[in-house]
């Protein structure tokens, strides 16, 4: 980048914070209370894995076809901004649902609304995605992520506590859906403000390839280092939503939690991701993004059979937050590891990572709900096979996962010292008894 460029592109970086800022209150406001409204629907299981796994489905699917659009629209920010803004529309009919619909089928528009939803923001990733490759540099695109993660992840933690609260008030002094129509209100006026940002970002010149580097041609590919990590990263996925549509389903149906104390359990999920974020953005800039996708899936592996030993809601924050400190680092790296993918081919290459991971998810939800709608009720049995599953991938598949660029050797075990912090204070204790020792030796 030459001066100019690199002027308009910090400038670029700041208004997509405040994009981010704003799509992130969405996220807190909106997002985080999709499951719970349709549980204040009535929603069955069936209905939930639905809400969960189709929306994922059907927008993996339609962004097979984003990077034609790319080609198409010629300008990645126009068709960001296009998309952005129909996005933020789509709160209208999802905040009237339950007042147009009768109750019988309000659920069923839920999930319809919710999937057009989803499909609309999943066509701009990979464009939004490939013009913040552009605009980052690779040498420092896991600290900088880290760090725009992490302010996020507050204003998210923020947006989900008072939403949370907003509820809880509602719940007890009228009707909770008007709860509900307040704080998606609220999602709406956000991401219509973060698409007022994206607006202004600047466009850097897009390396475009210079064939269309179609599906099929990436599925030939899929033994390539890049094909195993989409295929690793989507069956962990799938693994992850046998389970995880159901988490809410169970604190707020089944333990009978509060939305208050739903609310603050969500919360330490998303101030674990915080703490984690900038701490692992350094490391995958040191140490690589296999590295940290190996360390943080061990603990990953374990944190559904956690839930099998307690449903005390102290216990449950420290499994919330070391759950969303782990998910920070893994959710990261592999973001990162995309990146790292050939330039001219990257929007593709998302694209192609998001269709693998919609899949994934809709398996794995839709799989959960079978589950526990025809052979186990109970929702600690699924948590149990959500493990076992995540347990199974990782061993088979991990070793064969190979980093795209170089980086700083570390073995697995000193990683996990430096990380846990046992490796430096065992460097400080062993320099203590050093000093000691050399004062003794000059007695």
């Amino acid at each position: 980048m030459n001066k100019e460029e690199t002027t308009k592109a910090k400038k670029s970086l700041k208004n997509s914070m405040k994009d981010g800022i704003a799509a992130s209150i969405m996220v807190g406001s909106g997002d985080t209370y999709l499951n719970p409204f349709a549980i204040a629907l009535k929603a069955t299981n069936t209905q939930i894995s639905l809400l969960s796994s189709l929306p994922n489905l059907l927008s993996s699917i339609f962004q097979i076809k984003a990077p034609l659009l790319i080609e198409k629209f010629k300008k990645r920010k126009k068709l960001v901004s296009l998309f952005v803004f129909l996005h933020s529309l789509m709160w209208i009919p999802i905040i009237l649902t339950p007042f147009l619909f009768p109750k019988t089928l309000a659920v069923w528009f839920l999930v319809f609304f919710v999937t057009v939803y989803s499909v609309l923001n999943g066509i701009a990733s990979p464009a939004w995605a490939s013009l913040m490759s552009d605009l980052v540099n690779e040498k420092i695109r896991g600290k900088y992520f880290g760090y725009r993660n992490k302010i996020l992840g507050i204003v998210t933690l923020t947006a989900t506590l008072m939403a949370g609260y907003t509820l809880e008030v509602f719940s007890k002094h009228t009707n909770i859906l008007y709860g509900f129509g307040f704080i998606f209100s609220l999602a709406l006026i956000s991401r219509v403000i973060s698409w007022y940002y994206l607006r202004k970002m600047h466009e850097p010149i897009y390396h475009r390839t210079k064939d269309i580097y179609r599906f099929k041609e990436f599925l030939k590919k899929i033994n390539y280092p890049f094909g195993k990590f989409v295929i690793f990263y989507s069956l962990i996925t799938l693994g992850a939503n046998i389970a995880g549509p159901f988490f809410s389903v169970y604190m707020l149906r089944d333990l009978g939690f509060s939305y208050l104390t739903y609310t603050i359990l969500t919360v330490f999920a998303s101030l674990g991701s915080i703490l984690g974020m900038q701490m692992w953005g350094r490391y995958i800039d040191e140490y690589g993004n296999i590295k940290i996708l190996k360390l943080t899936g061990i603990f990953i592996i374990f944190l559904p059979w956690f839930w099998l030993l307690s449903n005390l809601p102290f216990y449950l924050v420290f499994i919330q937050l070391l759950g969303g400190f782990m998910w920070a680092g893994f959710g990261l790296a592999g973001f990162n590891y995309i990146f790292s993918s050939t330039l001219d081919k990257r929007a593709y290459y998302v694209a192609y990572f998001n269709v693998f991971i919609g899949i994934g998810a809709f398996l794995g939800a839709t799989l959960g709900g079978l589950i526990s709608t025809f052979l186990f009720s109970n929702l600690l049995i699924l948590f149990f096979i959500s493990g076992l599953f995540r347990l199974l991938i990782y061993f088979l598949m991990f070793n064969r996962l190979k980093e795209i660029q170089v980086y700083k050797h570390i073995k697995n075990m000193d990683l996990f010292l430096e990380v846990t912090g046992i490796g430096p204070m065992v460097g400080v204790i062993n320099k203590a008894i050093g000093w000691k020792k050399e004062k003794n030796i000059e007695k």
